[in-house]
């Protein structure tokens, strides 16, 4: 593993800085009432807004990101792509596949059965212009055996179980 650290976007800083006091104020409001669930949500939304800015749409790693699936490309290399997110809203897999459009970007979430599951797997493999697999970490487990044509896994957001990402 090699993680990288990166500086949020200015908006996207003052977002999550925004955030996190208002929701440490909220959990602490809550006095005796407060609950793990009530910390998770706040750790969930402030990993969204490290994705990506609410209010700007700004992105210290989409920008990373794409460097690095440029590198990627030029070499003739492949690069599987997890995000615990689905939906564009929740900047995950869904806004991951729009972004990312120019390197033939093949969003796993959208395989809804199991042959179109099978015909993802095999155009990754198969087809030199799809340079890019898309899924949450959960559901694109399933076939993985398949996806060998990467060399690269980058996990653009860490899934809450570090087992779940380790695997």
């Amino acid at each position: 593993q090699n993680p990288v650290w990166l500086r949020l976007e200015d908006e996207q800083r003052k977002s999550y800085d925004e955030f996190e006091k208002n929701g440490v104020l909220e959990l602490h409001a809550k006095g005796e009432s407060m609950t793990a669930q009530n910390v998770i949500v706040l750790i969930n939304k402030l990993k969204q807004i490290c994705n990506r800015c609410p209010r700007t749409g700004e992105s210290s790693k989409l920008v990373w990101l794409r460097e690095q699936i440029e590198v990627i490309a030029a070499e003739g290399d492949k690069a599987l792509i997890f995000s615990q997110y689905k939906v564009e809203r929740l900047p995950g897999t869904e806004w991951l596949e729009k972004e990312l459009a120019d390197f033939g970007v093949l969003n796993y979430s959208n395989a809804t059965s199991d042959s179109k599951r099978k015909a993802m797997l095999a155009a990754f493999r198969d087809d030199p212009e799809k340079k890019v697999f898309v899924g949450h970490p959960k559901t694109a487990g399933l076939g993985l055996n398949e996806l060998v044509a990467a060399n690269y896994v980058i996990h653009f957001d860490h899934w809450w179980n570090p087992a779940v990402m380790n695997q």
